[in-house]
């Protein structure tokens, strides 16, 4: 996963090198079908390809997921995605669309029972697919944006401890709209 997350990285950065982009940092709040609301929070850096076409990457964090009746304790979400841009400019604002596709990592996890007994409990890591549709307006180099992003995520395998050492497969979907906003620096 590390190495894949460095070559990631690395081709950003020559992709940048080359191109007019952005980067940013962002804030929202999303709401998952089976793992209710959560915060999250990410970066994504920008590099334009063809006029109004880009190329981004976004790393994201997501958090303190509330679903009382599972009693989640601890689950947080990792994900690295890449994904085509399309920007529309319309005077001091501009619509922007697109999708892509992240790999998400999900650490195991701890469900704490109303008796106060704790299951471990664990996701495997798997691929997915977003969609968005945003709004940005600013200066030429520092822009505010917001936008509603659809996350396609189905993990091939839930395993919840029921006994010491005994887990049973569980079909969930952490699929789900966020609303995120934040700040860009272009050049």
């Amino acid at each position: 996963m590390i190495k894949k997350l460095a070559i990631l990285l690395l081709s950003a950065a020559l992709v940048c090198q080359a191109q007019a982009g952005a980067v940013g940092v962002y804030m929202g709040r999303t709401s998952t079908s089976d793992f209710g609301d959560a915060k999250t929070m990410g970066a994504k850096l920008e590099a334009s390809l063809i006029g109004p076409v880009g190329l981004e990457f976004r790393g994201n964090y997501y958090w303190d997921f509330d679903d009382k009746n599972l009693n989640l304790d601890d689950f947080k979400m990792f994900s690295g995605e890449v994904g085509l841009i399309g920007r529309l400019p319309l005077g001091i604002f501009s619509l922007h669309g697109g999708g892509g596709a992240g790999y998400y990592v999900m650490p195991s996890f701890d469900m704490v029972m109303p008796n106060g007994v704790v299951l471990k409990s664990d996701i495997d890591d798997t691929p997915g697919a977003y969609l968005l549709v945003g709004i940005e307006t600013g200066t030429p180099l520092v822009r505010l944006f917001a936008e509603a992003k659809y996350l396609m995520l189905k993990p091939k395998l839930v395993r919840a401890e029921h006994l010491e050492y005994w887990h049973s497969k569980i079909d969930t979907d952490l699929s789900g709209l966020t609303f995120q906003a934040g700040l860009m620096i272009r050049w």
